[in-house]
C-alpha cells in the first residue's frame, strides 16, 4: 500500500517523466522480446509494474479522496445550516428555512452517496469513452495506439483526483488535472505532436457543442412543424 501510495503521488508531481519512461521502457524492450525463446521467462517486473499502476489501484485510491471530498461536502453543509439558523430570526422565517434546510440536506446527502457509492462505474464508464476517442486518433495520426499504452495515459489521469482535497475549488482543479495528465500522456507515451494531443484533448467540447447544435435544430425544426400544422 505504500508503495502504491508513492507511485501515485509520483505521478501526480511528474506525469510528463513517468509516461516518458513508460514510452522509453516499453520501446527498448521491443526488440529483447523478440529474441526471447520458446520456454523461457519473461522478466516480471515490466515498465507499467515500476512505473505506474492498474486501473484497479488508480482506483482504489482516488476513491478515498472521493470519500473525504464527500465528507468536506457534508461538514460544509452543516456548518452552512448552522449559519444560517444564526442570522436569521423570526418565526416565518424559520419555517421557511427549516423547510429549504431539510430538502437541501435531503438533495445533498443523495447526489453524495450517489457519487461515492457510483465512482467506480463512472470511472469505468470515463475510462471507456477516451479510451475510444484517443485509439481513434492515435489510428488517424499514426502514432502508437497499442491498448496498453491508451491504458496508460488513462489511468494516470485519475491521479487529479487528490485534488479533491482543495475545498471548494477541488472539482473544478480535478477536471483540469485530468486533462493535463491526458495529454501529458498523449505527448511523452504515445508520441503526438503538441498541436495532435491538443486537439484530442478539446475534441469532446467541439464534441459535445456539435451534438447540441444538432439537438437544437431538431428541437427548433419540431417547433415550427407544430406552430405551421
Amino acid at each position: 500500500m505504500k508503495e502504491m501510495l508513492g507511485l501515485y503521488f509520483f505521478n501526480i508531481f511528474h506525469p510528463f517523466q513517468i509516461q516518458r519512461q513508460l514510452r522509453i521502457e516499453r520501446e527498448s524492450h521491443k526488440p529483447q522480446l523478440s529474441l526471447i525463446q520458446e520456454g523461457e521467462s519473461v522478466p516480471s517486473a515490466t515498465a507499467e509494474e515500476r512505473w505506474s499502476l492498474s486501473f484497479i489501484e488508480f482506483l482504489s485510491i482516488s476513491w478515498l479522496f472521493v470519500i473525504a471530498h464527500a465528507m468536506f461536502e457534508l461538514i460544509g453543509l452543516n456548518w452552512g445550516v448552522h449559519v444560517s439558523e444564526q442570522l436569521f430570526d423570526g418565526e416565518m422565517a424559520n419555517f421557511f428555512l427549516s423547510s429549504f434546510v431539510k430538502m437541501s440536506r435531503v438533495h445533498s446527502l443523495m447526489g453524495v452517496l450517489f457519487e461515492v457509492v457510483f465512482f467506480p462505474l463512472s470511472l469505468w464508464i470515463y475510462a471507456k469513452f477516451w479510451e475510444m476517442l484517443i485509439t481513434f486518433f492515435a489510428q488517424l495520426f499514426k502514432v502508437d495506439d497499442s491498448s496498453a499504452s491508451i491504458k496508460q495515459v488513462i489511468n494516470q489521469s485519475f491521479a487529479g483526483h487528490v485534488m479533491l482535497l482543495i475545498p471548494l475549488i477541488g472539482p473544478m482543479i480535478r477536471h483540469a488535472a485530468g486533462l493535463v495528465y491526458l495529454y501529458a500522456g498523449m505527448r511523452e507515451n504515445l508520441g503526438m505532436s503538441k498541436m495532435q494531443a491538443s486537439m484530442v484533448v478539446l475534441s469532446p467540447v467541439v464534441l459535445f457543442l456539435f451534438l447540441g447544435l444538432i439537438m437544437f435544430i431538431s428541437v427548433g425544426m419540431f417547433v415550427m412543424n407544430l406552430v405551421y400544422l
